[in-house]
């Protein structure tokens, strides 16, 4: 059950990668902040790879908390750009209110959310590393 818990999260951050990478240049004209459309498609994508690398790799409780938090910020995302129109965010994050579903904003979102749901499956199935010196 564990590897199929662990390969979920993967598969659901690898969809996050190849999705925030392939749209990543068409959010360049995005640029009313700090960083653009483009440069928070490419760290997202970065963050997910790196967090799906991390569970691949070490599976402990550790991996799995940050491939939620990756994942998870990643369907806040989608859902509050879809529905609400903040403008920039503190001069830092650009508007990117896209008000409409097209296929890649649902394949992100369903690959986010499932990783997200089985990071924290796999947070809570991980075992706690206990310290031998508290137990003397």
């Amino acid at each position: 059950m564990r590897i199929v818990i662990r390969l979920l999260v993967v598969a659901g951050l690898a969809i996050d990668v190849y999705v925030h990478v392939h749209l990543a240049k068409d959010f360049s004209y995005n640029n009313n902040g700090l960083v653009t459309g483009q440069q928070l498609f490419w760290l997202e994508a970065i963050a997910a790879a790196a967090a799906g690398l991390q569970v691949l790799f070490w599976p402990n409780r550790v991996s799995y908390f940050v491939a939620f938090v990756v994942a998870a910020a990643g369907v806040a995302a989608v859902v509050f750009y879809r529905y609400v129109d903040p403008g920039p965010i503190l001069g830092v994050i650009p508007g990117m209110y896209e008000p409409i579903w097209t296929t890649e904003k649902v394949v992100s979102l369903v690959g986010e959310a499932v990783a997200a749901v089985a990071a924290l499956v796999g947070f809570l199935m991980a075992p706690k590393r206990v310290r031998e010196s508290a137990n003397r």
